[in-house]
């Protein structure tokens, strides 16, 4: 686990002791060797190194001791210079850009942010000032949590540091609560216990003595949808700042490794490295249950491309180990399949041709509007009518197991519970609706800016930077501000990138898609009518291999079927049961452990509709056997 942790104040020396001390306690695997490599007045920084491939947590740290200033870069910079762990000068040069930053002129801190170009959270503390000022990417790419406690500011790379150098249990934020059980993802700035907070997009967090805090905004995404521009155009358009991109990355890194699905944005990904990167230098890795069509696709690509691939094959308990890593690294915004990377990563112990990783979905996070189906909010939308309609204008998972979430809380605390997370919700939604003059945009940016997870792609990329350093070629400014000003259909279709592909590399354009098993030139309607039958296709075969108890059959894919193996495989039977029969790990001061053990006989039973309901609950359970004190916030 790449990753560190920071106390400021007054016990500073005692927290970072505390938080170095008997970790392994908590979770062994992929946790690295805990190293204090600063410790000066209010101030301690502990990082973490990988074991399985060495790496080191992807920060840089500085100070100027004539003013008493100190500072930390989480992440990396690609503009005005590049900046990383792994570059020679980055400390003078993070010190030049926080001296810039020390301006008190909230103006002034703008152009500056403004125009700094990577994946960054930069913090910096004043000791004359005693005030700590964490500034904020207009993603929050890069998370820190922090919370006050004993005189001192604790901050860090995963919350649970938080919460083991306090070492205490603390009470469940009611609203996260819901938010994990209903999308698995978070709300607002919280994580799933009341002790940690997460910087937002776009932010300036000022950290004062004594615990106050405040934040003002510097980056709040702008629309600026241009008409009247041909496919063509876009196309050329994409291409350039796809290279532009990459080539500002070709800064920071020299020998990427990518994740290659074989399906259009890997691909797309690919073609930008190859058009930078020598063959030689990149490594892409392909993901799957068993050797298939889409295997076969990949390898093609990366011929065509004539870079290395490897196939990783994933065994039935794939998930299943990472299940409880993940859950407590992430802090409630989890998801198995968010596994999917790291568990690779893990099983490459000994591997280091590599410096940087790429998820190959790396368009997923900006280029599909989230807000462009939203028939059913008509056209009077009040706060109040967005969070009455959230589930149908999330459509990720099925209906049925949305509110329902509610009936596995103790009657008495689901009306507090609910009525919570929808405070949190109106408040967003609120802004939302005053951002963006445009329905379609204003969803979007609910659903997608008010915190930086809300894509589920974000959630891989922070699987991946618990083992190794993460690179993204999405997270840039000139990228990014192209993919907003794109109209919706524009956006939402693969026309572009498929073209774009066919500027960069003509020939990956002639082969099969993975995701649609058909050219990357055929006809859009082709596709988007394999795209339709697909999952349809997989739906019958599941339901067979279910009614046959076939979990060995269910090969095709590069995600495992982990609803299928949880209620037919024995290990996976076992472990789960382990967990929801344990009373510290669902307190009945929250839960109806009797609800819940009723949803578990139903998926017991062949009814795996409630496979979602399980992974949440199993991460709240990781996260509160440790942590939580079994109360509510």
């Amino acid at each position: 686990m790449p990753g560190f942790f920071m106390a400021i104040g007054d016990n500073q020396k005692v927290f970072a002791s505390k938080v170095v001390s008997n970790f392994y306690q908590v979770i062994t695997e992929a946790i690295g060797t805990p190293k204090k490599v600063k410790e000066e007045q209010g101030w301690s920084l502990v990082e973490w190194h990988t074991e399985h491939n060495g790496f080191a947590p992807d920060i840089v740290h500085a100070s100027n001791l004539a003013t008493g200033t100190q500072c930390v870069l989480s992440g990396y910079l690609t503009l005005p210079q590049p900046i990383a762990r792994n570059i020679n000068n980055s400390a003078s040069l993070l010190l030049s850009v926080n001296q810039s930053l020390d301006a008190t002129s909230i103006e002034s801190q703008i152009k500056i942010l403004s125009g700094l170009n990577g994946s960054f959270a930069l913090l910096s503390f004043n000791r004359a000032e005693n005030t700590i000022k964490l500034f904020s990417d207009r993603w929050a790419s890069r998370t820190i949590w922090h919370d006050f406690l004993d005189g001192t500011w604790l901050l860090a790379s995963h919350p649970l540091l938080l919460w083991h150098a306090a070492q205490k249990r603390f009470p469940v934020t009611p609203a996260a609560l819901f938010s994990l059980l209903l999308r698995a993802r978070p709300i607002a700035d919280h994580c799933l216990l009341d002790f940690g907070r997460r910087n937002m997009p776009g932010y300036i967090h000022t950290l004062y003595q004594g615990g106050r805090s405040d934040k003002s905004r510097w980056y709040r995404p702008e629309y600026k949808i241009v008409a009247d521009v041909s496919p063509q155009e876009w196309a050329q358009q994409l291409t350039e700042g796809l290279l532009n991109s990459t080539k500002r990355l070709n800064g920071i890194m020299k020998k990427p490794l990518l994740f290659l699905s074989g399906g259009l944005d890997s691909r797309l990904a690919l073609a930008s490295l190859t058009n930078v990167f020598s063959a030689s230098s990149i490594q892409t890795v392909t993901l799957s249950q068993g050797e298939n069509l889409a295997t076969r696709i990949a390898r093609k690509v990366a011929q065509i491309s004539g870079v290395n691939n490897r196939v990783i094959l994933q065994d039935r308990n794939w998930y299943l180990r990472g299940m409880e890593r993940s859950s407590l690294l992430q802090g409630g915004n989890y998801h198995p399949s968010h596994s999917h990377f790291s568990e690779a990563l893990l099983s490459m112990k000994g591997n280091t041709a590599f410096d940087s990783v790429l998820l190959g979905d790396f368009l997923e996070a900006f280029k599909k509007l989230l807000g462009d189906g939203v028939d059913s909010l008509e056209q009077a939308t009040t706060p109040e009518h967005i969070c009455q309609s959230i589930c149908t204008l999330d459509g990720q998972y099925a209906a049925f197991e949305k509110l329902k979430v509610l009936d596995f809380l103790i009657p008495s605390l689901r009306d507090q519970v609910y009525e919570s997370w929808v405070s949190k919700l109106k408040s967003a939604a609120k802004e939302a609706l005053e951002t963006v003059d445009n329905l379609p945009l204003s969803i979007d940016y609910l659903l997608r800016w008010r915190a930086a997870f809300e894509v589920a792609t974000y959630g891989m990329i922070e699987d991946i930077r618990c083992c190794a350093p993460e690179r993204s070629l999405s997270m840039d400014t000139e990228l990014h501000d192209l993919i907003l000003s794109m109209p919706a259909d524009i956006r939402n279709s693969g026309q572009v990138a498929t073209q774009a592909i066919t500027l960069l590399m003509p020939k990956l354009a002639m082969t099969p898609n993975a995701n649609t098993m058909l050219p990357m030139g055929a006809p859009a309607w082709a596709h988007a009518a394999a795209k339709i039958m697909r999952p349809k296709v997989g739906k019958v075969r599941q339901t067979i291999n279910q009614m046959m108890k076939r979990t060995s059959a269910i090969r095709s894919g590069s995600w495992q079927d982990r609803r299928l193996f949880a209620s037919t495989d024995p290990i996976w039977i076992e472990f789960i049961e382990k967990e929801l029969n344990e009373q510290e790990t669902f307190p009945d001061s929250i839960f109806d452990r009797e609800k819940i053990h009723i949803t578990w006989k139903k998926i017991r039973g062949g009814d795996l509709q409630y496979g979602f309901s399980l992974d949440s609950l199993l991460t709240f359970g990781f996260i509160h056997k440790h942590y939580g004190s079994g109360t509510i916030a």
